[in-house]
């Protein structure tokens, strides 16, 4: 079976396009012939997968990433499953290119002064709400970079590939990383020690210092705040970029505070000062406002129960929905959904399903979904 053009893998994912630049890995954008969507199919190219525990541990780390389930700042992974002898992972498909790209080829930086200030901001904020949902499901990325910060068509960055990530509880020694991007590592990455989340903090800030100066113009990510200190002595500001807002710069000295410790973690405070630091920019609200996690969570157990009918795990697709139902009994999806697959069995349509929906109908007066 080959992963070229138009082929179809598996019968359902149509190949569309190849990027070539991965690296270690491969990247290749589909569509979905059932759920008529695209997606993003990542897998690593043949000759770095040498031992079968690389294939387990791909698997692993696919499954911490898709728990996260939907969230508007962090790219949505459905599964991950074999495909000709390679581990694969589906996920969503964002066809803005990554932040890397857009400060290489200067795309962020076109336009009105405010206007690209504005946009920064904004990739600065949603990335930082995407990284405190990741924190909440207690997993720490441990290779928070431009590279994978991924855009939307809409200019709203996603937190993308988790293949690096590592778990953590509370109050608890964190887990050391497997791996590392050395120029946006925080310091006790590159020594080798156990991580929290605040590893990430760094690892964020080095991303948004990179944003401003317009790419990395350091070797270490441990250098990184030096590098702002002598940024903001010359003005904060980079030829044809907009100049870093004096509260950001602010925070992000937070970020860089040596001992871990000692830095902000909390990636919702964060994400709520950016906020603050947009509106005192512009007058008006940051277009990455704060998710309502209560209402999307029923909507992200539906959409993992979907994904995993892909894979014939009916038994997990029944379990997700009735969890969605506890959530949200009226969740008109879930109960389509589950009223679906009891009619596939019994070629019934059962009158509890009917009266849901009636109700929500009336619940969500002129709501399309019911």
């Amino acid at each position: 079976m080959s992963f070229e053009k138009d082929i179809a893998l598996e019968g359902l994912y149509e190949i569309q396009e190849t990027f070539e630049g991965g690296g270690m890995g491969l990247v290749h954008r589909a569509k979905h012939r059932v759920w008529n969507i695209e997606v993003a199919i990542k897998h690593p190219r043949r000759e770095f997968l040498v031992a079968p525990k690389q294939i387990t541990n791909f698997h692993s780390e696919c499954s911490k990433w898709a728990e996260i389930g939907l969230h508007p700042y962090v790219a949505t992974c459905f599964y991950s499953r074999e495909i000709d002898g390679l581990p694969c992972v589906i996920a969503e498909y964002l066809p803005g290119g990554s932040v890397q790209d857009a400060i290489h080829r200067k795309e962020l930086y076109k336009g009105e002064e405010d206007t690209c200030l504005a946009s920064m901001l904004t990739i600065a904020a949603s990335t930082a709400w995407g990284l405190a949902r990741a924190h909440e499901s207690g997993l720490i990325h441990c290779d928070v970079k431009p590279g994978n910060l991924l855009l939307t068509s809409h200019g709203i960055a996603k937190i993308a590939d988790f293949g690096l990530a590592v778990s953590f509880r509370p109050n608890q020694i964190g887990t050391k990383a497997s791996g590392l991007t050395v120029a946006f590592a925080a310091p006790e990455q590159i020594r080798g020690e156990h991580l929290s989340p605040s590893a990430d903090v760094w690892s964020w800030a080095a991303s948004m210092l990179a944003m401003f100066t317009g790419g990395v113009t350091w070797e270490s990510g441990a250098a990184c705040g030096a590098v702002l200190g002598e940024f903001l002595e010359v003005g904060g500001k980079a030829y044809r970029i907009p100049a870093m807002p004096e509260p950001f710069a602010a925070l992000l000295g937070e970020c860089f505070r040596f001992t871990p410790d000692a830095r902000i973690s909390n990636f919702g405070q964060i994400a709520e000062r950016i906020c603050r630091c947009h509106e005192e920019c512009f007058g008006e609200p940051c277009a990455a406002s704060k998710p309502d996690l209560d209402l999307i969570s029923a909507d992200s157990l539906n959409n993992r129960a979907v994904s995993r009918f892909d894979l014939g795990d009916i038994a997990e697709v029944h379990r997700l929905l009735d969890k969605a139902l506890t959530v949200d009994p009226l969740h008109p999806e879930s109960n389509f959904n589950s009223a679906l697959l009891g009619y596939s069995s019994t070629r019934k349509v059962l009158q509890p399903f009917l009266e849901y929906l009636e109700q929500a109908t009336h619940f969500d007066l002129g709501e399309f979904r019911p």
